[in-house]
């Protein structure tokens, strides 16, 4: 589910968007955390989350108000939404085996898994599948998504979860937002506006901020 809501959503959606909407891994990793009662509820987060809501309201409100920017940028970053919403609770259900089993059996048996689980989805796409708009550039992206981002990536992952909670370890790792808008700029040469910068800087506070709570709280 995650994988077809982010490839879905980068589809339709920039991938500046998708690097600060993937910066609200820790909000949604807390507030699943608490349900689950994994961690326990502070208010002092609860300024944290709303200032992450109401970035991601700016980077919305140019999309809705933009004669520039087509309605499927709003698909798509709802389905970036739903793709993050997706991965946190991949992280945070995951934690326990992991703690139990290890980073290495665990990663092995969720790619397994997923791997028997889309071979139905691959035959109804069969029709789909065929190499003639293939380029060198998209092998190279192919081969990348594959070994370094799902499986070693992933890997490391699991390993850091097992020892770290799950707000500190997605709020860590919240300098790819950044990271994701300035190869955005350089090698997609994607536009970047007032709107999104205001969105992108109040988003990053809040998880900035609900950071900081969480070394002060530990």
């Amino acid at each position: 589910m995650n994988q077809f809501f982010f490839l879905s959503g980068i589809k339709l959606s920039f991938a500046s968007h998708s690097g600060i909407i993937y910066s609200l891994n820790p909000v949604y990793a807390y507030v699943i955390a608490v349900i689950l009662k994994y961690e326990k509820f502070h208010l002092s987060k609860l300024a944290a989350i709303l200032l992450t809501v109401a970035g991601i309201f700016f980077i919305f409100y140019e999309g809705f108000t933009s004669t520039v920017l087509s309605g499927d940028v709003i698909s798509g970053d709802i389905l970036l939404l739903f793709a993050v919403l997706t991965f946190s609770l991949y992280l945070t259900l995951g934690k326990k085996t992991i703690e139990k089993y290890g980073a290495l059996k665990t990663s092995a048996f969720v790619f397994l898994t997923g791997s028997v689980m889309y071979i139905p989805l691959f035959i109804y796409d069969l029709p789909n599948f065929t190499t003639a708009n293939l380029t060198y550039r998209g092998i190279i992206g192919f081969i990348y998504l594959s070994v370094i981002v799902a499986y070693l990536a992933y890997f490391v992952w699991y390993y850091a979860l097992r020892n770290i909670a799950v707000s500190k370890l997605t709020t860590l790792s919240n300098i790819s937002p950044v990271l994701t808008v300035f190869f955005s700029i350089i090698f997609l040469g994607e536009h970047i506006s007032l709107f999104f910068v205001i969105g992108s800087v109040i988003t990053l506070i809040g998880v900035f901020i609900m950071h900081r709570v969480s070394i002060d709280i530990s």
